[in-house]
């Protein structure tokens, strides 16, 4: 039986699903070189299926962690999404991913510059863009520690917004400092 917490570790860090197979295979059997044998029955456990994210808030959400946090490995687009669905739940900002998203519009001044950057939104690289959709899908369906502490803005460590002296910090993860 694999271990509680592997799939998403293995998710947040990029891993193909190749590689989810081989690590279920390797934390059944505890063999590399070998799959269960056909005939030995494998126990069942009853899990409660997630309900599905409304498909629009979903798409949103990863193309948000795709455009902001593609380049980071580990907990980093994990932390962007929190700050989305932070935004979602705090009355200052609007209600739906979507429109956290979108918010200000598609020209500058706009709250996450690819939404108003005039480029293209259509990922390039589909497996990070893939890494972002599963990780948007587990956090808009399972409970996660918010490793931001709540925060509600983010900016990269490479620039310095005007805002950075009127908000908290509450974490640095990846290339990312997190404010509320």
């Amino acid at each position: 039986m694999a271990r509680p917490g592997l799939l998403s570790a293995l998710i947040l860090w990029g891993a193909s699903a190749i590689t989810l197979v081989t690590v279920a295979v390797l934390a059944v059997t505890g063999s590399e070189t070998k799959a269960p044998p056909a005939e030995e029955t494998l126990p069942i456990i009853p899990v409660a299926l997630p309900e599905m994210p409304d498909g629009k808030q979903f798409e949103c959400l990863a193309l948000a962690i795709y455009h902001e946090a593609r380049s980071e490995p580990g907990p980093g687009p994990r932390a962007v999404g929190h700050v989305i669905l932070n935004r979602v739940a705090d009355t200052r900002f609007p209600n739906t991913v979507c429109k956290v998203v979108k918010q200000g519009g598609e020209t500058p001044p706009c709250q996450f510059s690819w939404w108003c950057d005039g480029k293209p939104d259509r990922p390039i690289y589909p497996r990070l863009y893939e890494r972002s959709r599963i990780l948007a899908f587990l956090l808009l369906t399972e409970e996660d520690e918010d490793p931001t502490e709540g925060a509600v803005f983010f900016h990269a460590d490479y620039v310095t917004p005007y805002w950075v002296d009127s908000f908290d910090r509450t974490a640095e993860i990846g290339r990312h400092y997190f404010y509320k």
